[in-house]
């Protein structure tokens, strides 16, 4: 028979066929007259038997060992037995550890009932509730933009809280149609901090603002897209000297992406599809109360 009824037979495709004979793995004992190879009943059950101990994993030196010995009538049986059984073992090692996987699964699954609050969400709660209502337990970088628009751009602030943090620091970080200030000790701007503090504004609905920062900071943009760490005006000094980094192009794809409504993470840090924290608004959340007791008998950081 051809290739294509070689292939029909044994369930091995004719692409793969060529293939193992072009590694010596089989080779078809005749042709016909017009040279074409002629498979028999032979090369059909080494092709079956090929298949399947591909699919059980043998790599194709031990497929080769075995099918050599297989066509060596006088083959010691030892030999096969030894590679047999060494794949046997690895078998029921991998076997072994898919059924650790499997209870693994079982107890994850018999933990997350799926109707009551997580504990990372609570966690999160408190810790957005420290960031909101008692920053001083927090060491203090006041000189640092982060500091200043983080906790808009978390949601952490939300509101007029947030509105009155953003306008209150301006002026120290904003290098109006330059972008913002690294820190406040000195006119060195940078892209991520100009590109995240784009995504806080957004996410206080100042988009206009927000289009005005990204616009400025396409002066530190590279002719081949990469992006400048950073700028120290008036020399306009590259600083770190030449330095272009993946976290400031990240922060930077992050706000277009914010600005532009392009792909369905954009609104993520406006806080669209994500779930709603703890309740912020009072000081201390009931809900904080009542998993951790009241405010003064349990603080909630």
């Amino acid at each position: 028979m051809n290739i294509g009824a070689a292939a029909s037979a044994s369930g091995v495709s004719a692409k793969m066929i060529r293939y193992y004979e072009e590694i010596g793995l089989m080779t078809p004992t005749t042709r016909r007259a017009n040279g074409y190879r002629d498979y028999g009943s032979r090369e059909i059950h080494e092709l079956r038997f090929i298949g399947r101990a591909r699919a059980l994993g043998f790599s194709m030196d031990e497929i080769a060992a075995l099918t050599s010995l297989w066509r060596d009538r006088r083959r010691p049986s030892r030999e096969v037995r030894s590679i047999a059984a060494a794949h046997l073992s690895a078998l029921e090692t991998r076997a072994a550890e898919i059924q650790s996987m499997i209870r693994a699964l079982q107890r994850l699954v018999h933990a997350c009932h799926g109707d009551e609050r997580p504990e990372w969400e609570l966690a999160a709660g408190r810790l957005t509730h420290a960031v909101a209502h008692t920053p001083h337990v927090f060491e203090p970088k006041a000189e640092f933009a982060m500091d200043w628009y983080y906790p808009v751009l978390t949601g952490a602030l939300q509101g007029d809280a947030a509105e009155e943090r953003i306008d209150a620091w301006w002026d120290t970080f904003v290098m109006e149609g330059l972008g913002v200030r690294c820190v406040s000790t000195g006119p060195w701007v940078t892209a991520a901090e100009t590109a995240e503090c784009a995504l806080a504004l957004d996410a206080l609905g100042r988009r206009e603002r927000a289009v005005d920062l990204l616009t400025w900071a396409q002066a530190l943009r590279r002719p081949d897209g990469s992006y400048w760490t950073g700028l120290v005006y008036p020399d306009e000094e590259t600083f770190p000297f030449r330095e272009r980094t993946t976290y400031t192009a990240a922060a930077v794809v992050l706000a277009v992406d914010a600005l532009s409504d392009t792909t369905p993470a954009s609104g993520m840090f406006r806080g669209e599809g994500l779930p709603a924290g703890l309740d912020l608004s009072v000081p201390y959340p009931a809900a904080a109360e009542r998993a951790y007791g009241p405010a003064g008998m349990r603080a909630p950081f």
